[in-house]
């Protein structure tokens, strides 16, 4: 699914947190939101996913507006795990079970994504008991389960292991292949190993959008390369 952004501006009071002229992310692709704390980039994710709503401007999935459809297509992953109180496979049932989709076809859909994320073997737990690492895999997995056009992930690997982190990125990864996935990151050396595209922000704007290439290693903006040399990328 392709997402065109245009004209879109949100403010908190009399502090404007977004403000975007135009922006286009392709589908097949791993888009990376880059900047600084309170540059927008959580909001902007929120605005894309119907959780927040602009003050102006439109935004097009694929040509339309936001509709039921277009949100059964889409799914958003916080940085915090924000999983039921019932088991880890029911957690992971549940989008399927919400659009109906055949109970053994949604069983082999399940045990599918829990054997590549290897939790498996946490099926009958309660979600609530999980580690942080262990959570994340399964939130992911719920987020994938139903096999969406959109995934939007706000520091998706902010607070897990090493071990996760690397699974976790090894299955996205996957499955850009399959989907519009836009990343919200504080880690460059993320963005660089995983993103396609780079939009950088700064006091909700986008001043600088391109590959990671242009952006991450070929940036003439000063603001750019400032944040990129406080975290050892240029």
């Amino acid at each position: 699914m392709k997402i065109n952004i245009a004209d879109i501006s949100k403010n908190y009071g009399e502090r404007k947190v977004v403000s975007i002229d135009k922006v286009d992310f392709k589908p097949k692709q791993i888009h990376g939101i880059i900047g600084g704390n309170g540059a927008g980039k959580s909001t902007l994710l929120k605005i894309i996913g119907n959780l927040v709503s602009p003050d102006t401007g439109q935004i097009a999935y694929d040509n339309s507006s936001f509709s039921e459809a277009v949100n059964l297509e889409m799914t958003y992953l916080w940085q915090s795990p924000r999983l039921f109180r019932t088991t880890v496979f029911e957690n992971i049932m549940y989008p399927l079970k919400f659009r109906k989709v055949d109970y053994k076809l949604a069983v082999e859909q399940v045990n599918g994504i829990m054997k590549e994320l290897k939790i498996s073997h946490l099926a009958d737990k309660k979600a609530t008991t999980l580690s942080g690492g262990e959570a994340q895999r399964v939130a992911l997995a719920r987020a994938l389960v139903f096999k969406p056009k959109v995934l939007l992930l706000d520091e998706p690997t902010a607070s897990i292991d090493p071990n996760s982190l690397e699974l976790v990125e090894k299955v996205i990864l996957k499955y850009k292949r399959e989907l519009t996935i836009l990343l919200v990151t504080h880690n460059v050396s993320q963005a660089d190993r995983m993103c396609d595209t780079i939009s950088f922000m700064e006091e909700g704007r986008i001043i600088e959008f391109g590959s990671k290439e242009e952006v991450l290693k070929n940036s003439s903006n000063p603001l750019v390369r400032r944040f990129l040399k406080q975290e050892y990328i240029i």
